[in-house]
């Protein structure tokens, strides 16, 4: 009879269940978790479980169409204290902790942290703020704890001869001479500040009328100082790091009639003149170096000469040297004329030796040592044209026949007619 009770009972139980089943019929998986020894592998069968527990690291993986068996990631755990985990994460604990700080302790309130292999990094930490001298920070507010005046910050200053003063107390000495008061402008008027300082020894520099800087309203002179010695004065435009070096320009002034007149003159000295030197820049391509006279309405500023120095004491003139460039190929030295924009010939060229007192001239001397001069043909339609052909003009005319029957004949006007070399 027992035994008829117990498989009834089982059989109800069957029922039941099997009622509770059909009336929850939104399940799909009814099975429990599956332990796995290290990281899940298997591909769960139908209706088998979808959840595994890795019995190694005791993390929790759930298995998705596509994609596998994924890790679910760490679960945040609480912590005590106010500072990050002094240990480094083993099995079945959370890579990601969240301690119980108060804000009073550091000014946000608990600090999340994750471990990153190596270290605990604060998530939500921010800028840690130490207080210094004066200064109090209380959350996330920063006071001001020391001098709290508002008036010591107010001075009023003056100067009395040399000495220059804050109401305060605090003064300090001008060096060399100090500053009249009240200051003046530009413009001399009293509203405004002029400035009056003695030579400074230890840099050289000198800001007085005599020996240094001058600004003035009618123009400005830059001066070294004088010395048994003259010191010379640097004006450097800028290096180019990858191409070209900077200009280096200096222009006179423009007026209405005349333009300014622009002079470069070396020291003079009781022995000897200083040295002048005009230099294009080095380079790949080394610089191009020009001087010109400024033009004008009326006429071309003139560049006059360049001139090496006299001789006052009885010995030599300086020498005067142009030189074009070395390289590979050397360079062309051309001295041109002005051109003329009307029917007007163009300027000349004059090469004039010096005179001495007895009236005696040197020597104009072209050294042909190489592969003589050369002249720019001309052909004798071009030379038939010139206009106030002067006795001693030489020229080689391209198509003229020589004496000797040639085509091509260096020629030399007498005053009257064009007369052969040959």
């Amino acid at each position: 009879m027992n035994r008829y009770i117990f498989l009834f009972l089982i059989a109800a139980f069957s029922l039941l269940l099997h009622a509770k089943c059909v009336g929850q019929n939104n399940i799909v998986y009814g099975a429990g978790i599956s332990y796995t020894n290290g990281v899940p592998t298997f591909v769960p069968p139908s209706k088998s479980a979808r959840v595994a527990i890795d019995t190694v690291t005791s993390k929790w993986y759930e298995y998705a169409t596509p994609g596998g068996w994924r890790w679910s990631g760490d679960r945040v755990t609480d912590i005590s204290g106010c500072a990050a985990p002094a240990y480094a994460p083993g099995k079945a604990q959370s890579r990601l902790v969240l301690n119980n700080c108060s804000f009073a302790q550091n000014g946000h309130g608990p600090e999340l942290y994750k471990y990153t292999g190596s270290a605990w990094l604060c998530l939500n930490c921010g800028g840690n703020y130490t207080a210094g001298t004066g200064i109090g920070i209380t959350g996330d507010v920063i006071t001001n704890t020391g001098d709290l005046s508002t008036t010591n910050e107010l001075q009023i200053i003056s100067i009395s001869n040399d000495t220059l003063s804050i109401s305060d107390g605090n003064s300090v000495v001008l060096p060399g001479g100090g500053v009249t008061w009240p200051l003046r402008g530009p413009d001399g008027s009293t509203e405004g500040p002029t400035y009056s300082f003695e030579t400074d020894t230890l840099s050289g520099v000198a800001f007085d009328s005599k020996d240094g800087l001058i600004v003035q309203g009618s123009g400005i002179t830059i001066k070294a100082l004088n010395g048994e010695n003259g010191y010379p004065i640097f004006v450097k435009s800028g290096d180019g790091t990858v191409a070209s070096g900077g200009n280096f320009e200096f222009y006179s002034g423009y007026g209405e009639s005349s333009g300014g007149n622009f002079l470069l003159q070396s020291g003079s000295g009781l022995d000897q003149g200083g040295q002048f030197v005009l230099a294009a820049g080095n380079g790949t391509v080394g610089g191009a170096f020009t001087m010109n006279a400024g033009s004008g309405t009326s006429g071309g500023g003139g560049y006059y000469f360049m001139a090496a120095g006299d001789a006052y004491g009885g010995g030599s003139g300086g020498g005067f040297q142009i030189n074009a460039g070395s390289g590979d190929y050397a360079g062309n030295v051309m001295f041109k004329g002005g051109d003329s924009f009307t029917s007007t010939r163009g300027g000349n060229i004059v090469l004039q030796p010096g005179v001495n007192v007895d009236g005696k001239s040197g020597r104009v001397i072209m050294d042909a040592s190489s592969e003589g001069f050369l002249y720019t043909p001309v052909t004798q339609t071009i030379r038939n044209n010139f206009q106030n052909v002067s006795a001693g003009q030489t020229i080689f005319c391209s198509n003229c026949t020589a004496n000797d029957s040639s085509t091509g004949v260096l020629q030399t006007y007498n005053g009257s007619a064009w007369k052969n070399h040959w």
